[in-house]
């Protein structure tokens, strides 16, 4: 993906409405209740803002699913309150790209302790002759939030 790609802040008027579609999500979410009984009240909305690519002609002929996951561009749009304001104005995904690709398998298994190497961009493992890949998913991930113990 080109760099210009990556970071799409919106107009101010698009950040009125996104304002405005979180907390109607808000106010509109169903009830949970935990295992004690008590209501658990929604403290927070994240947004995105989640393009389609459109598959070509070429790329149907091939074979590709039109309804591939990577063929979706993720933005963040923020993690907003009832009252429709960013709860971090300076959190740093804020407007990106979250990746949702195809890395190899072996991705898993680096240690932790560097960077691992990943090529983006790699086709769903379809067949015993392609390397084997998982879908790393990063509008899943981030969208979960931090993990809790």
């Amino acid at each position: 993906m080109a760099d210009y790609l990556q970071y799409r802040e919106p107009h101010d008027t698009s950040k009125m409405l996104v304002a405005s579609v979180a907390k109607r999500v808000f106010l509109t979410a169903p009830r949970k209740v935990d295992d004690n009984g008590q209501e658990v009240k929604v403290k927070s909305v994240k947004l995105y803002r989640v393009i389609h690519q459109v598959i070509t002609p070429a790329e149907l002929a091939k074979g590709n699913d039109p309804m591939d996951k990577t063929r979706h561009w993720p933005y963040f749009l923020g993690e907003i309150n009832g009252e429709g304001k960013l709860l971090h104005p300076m959190d740093p995904f804020l407007y990106w790209y979250v990746p949702i690709q195809n890395v190899p398998k072996t991705y898993v298994d680096q240690p932790h302790l560097r960077a691992p190497t990943v090529v983006f961009g790699l086709p769903a493992s379809k067949g015993k002759d392609q390397a084997p890949t998982i879908l790393l998913d990063g509008l899943e991930m981030h969208a979960a939030g931090p993990v809790k113990k």
